[in-house]
């Protein structure tokens, strides 16, 4: 079995810096004489655990308690059924067996990097602004919780 080892850095005036630069040199020596493979791709940068708290610890409680949402068994139908087709949502057309078809494609907020998460979270917060309801900033529900 190969070992994959990722190696990470930054591009500066064009050349490659990386943070680990024995381990890579170290990988290249391994591959002396052998064909490989180089792929360069943006990080994806998670959402930070203090972005998915906000969203699921105080968004979608308080979103949970409106009456305008009241009907969904719990906070994660909130997100399942509401905000997530309406945000995370699009149409994708794919050839299946020679037909074209209209496929419905919902994101998971897995596949989201941080700038797409505080885009959702922004939408999210106009969405229920227009509806009336008021969304604190992540410090209020932080304070709420932790500073009793």
């Amino acid at each position: 079995m190969n070992v994959q080892i990722k190696h990470y850095g930054t591009i500066l005036n064009g050349r490659k810096t990386y943070f680990n630069q024995p381990l890579y040199d170290s990988q290249i020596q391994s591959l002396e004489g052998k064909q490989f493979v180089e792929i360069i791709q943006e990080v994806h940068r998670k959402p930070s655990v203090n972005s998915n708290n906000y969203y699921r610890g105080g968004i979608l409680p308080t979103c949970y308690q409106a009456e305008m949402f009241s009907h969904f068994d719990n906070k994660d139908q909130v997100h399942s059924l509401y905000f997530a087709p309406k945000f995370l949502t699009h149409i994708e057309i794919v050839n299946i067996a020679g037909e074209q078809r209209e496929v419905t494609i919902t994101r998971s907020l897995a596949d989201l990097n941080q700038e797409e998460m505080s885009e959702f979270i922004t939408k999210v917060k106009a969405d229920c602004h227009q509806m009336g309801l008021e969304i604190g900033e992540p410090a209020d529900y932080f304070n709420k919780f932790y500073n009793k």
